[in-house]
């Protein structure tokens, strides 16, 4: 990073002002990059004032080879009905659960593993549900909160992985990767329904009743636990290759803790009845 390219990247905001200096300080938030705070001189051309501007940059760590991912990815959805019978064991037992949970959730995965065509259909609701613009990796280290209290914008960073999609993968996500279960759990009905109310407003896509929607948010839920089980090495892979112990110890608990709120939201969300419309049948 340079001074130059500070310049070339900020010269439609400040088209008077030239880059003088800049420091930066890492955050210590990423996984597969490095995000850091930036803070910038700015000269003023022609009387020599100066002023200071801060933001957020994001660059890849060269240890972690970011095309490749896109690669796993696709091989997930090649493989996940065949991985998936091999992983959720030892998934489930590297969580703490109470025995109870344990049981509902095994006899969950022995069910998708007995009927793999039901891990592919489980896929293509999702796909195939509402579209939208989505983020991809919609959790709360990507978001900028005002510090005013009457500001209520909200600024999503890091949009690498967005495209066409189901808008409920992003909210699934959310719950599971940056809400602790116990607050999910107290806000996520009320969360859906003012969702809801702004995609009647909003969007006039009153076509989906507020049930449908629930439905749909399910399905994610489901989907999203699959992913997380087939990806689990992965992603402890990618925490112990991080560049600080620290950040090593963080990212492998953070991990483990969302891996164990995935199991939370399945057990909250899906009864009898939503494994029914996939076909199963209560033992």
């Amino acid at each position: 990073m340079t001074t130059e390219f500070l310049q070339q990247i900020l010269h439609s905001s400040y088209p008077t002002n030239r880059v003088a200096s800049f420091q930066w300080e890492p955050m210590n938030i990423g996984v597969i990059a490095e995000v850091v705070i930036i803070t910038v001189q700015l000269e003023a051309n022609g009387d020599g004032k100066t002023m200071e501007t801060k933001f957020v940059g994001k660059f890849l760590r060269p240890e972690f080879p970011f095309e490749s991912m896109f690669a796993v990815e696709s091989k997930f959805y090649n493989d996940f009905t065949t991985k998936f019978p091999g992983c959720w064991a030892a998934f489930l037992d590297d969580i703490q659960l109470e025995s109870p949970d344990k049981a509902r959730l095994t006899t969950l995965c022995e069910q998708l593993s007995k009927k793999p065509d039901q891990l592919t259909k489980v896929h293509d609701l999702v796909d195939q549900g509402p579209s939208s613009l989505i983020h991809g990796d919609f959790h709360i280290a990507n978001m900028l909160l005002s510090t005013d209290p009457a500001e209520e914008t909200t600024w999503l960073l890091d949009w690498a992985t967005c495209g066409k999609g189901n808008p409920l993968r992003d909210l699934a996500f959310f719950f599971i990767v940056s809400v602790q279960a116990s607050h999910r759990q107290a806000q996520e009905a009320q969360c859906l329904k003012v969702y809801h109310e702004a995609l009647t407003k909003e969007t006039e896509a009153a076509y989906l009743s507020l049930d449908e929607l629930h439905h749909k948010y399910k399905l994610c839920i489901l989907n999203q636990f699959v992913i997380l089980v087939v990806f689990d090495n992965l992603s402890k892979s990618l925490a112990a290759n991080a560049k600080t112990e620290k950040l090593r110890v963080e990212l492998d608990a953070h991990f483990r803790e969302v891996n164990r709120r995935a199991c939370m939201s399945v057990l909250d969300n899906l009864g009898d009845k939503d494994l029914q419309l996939l076909g199963y049948r209560s033992s």
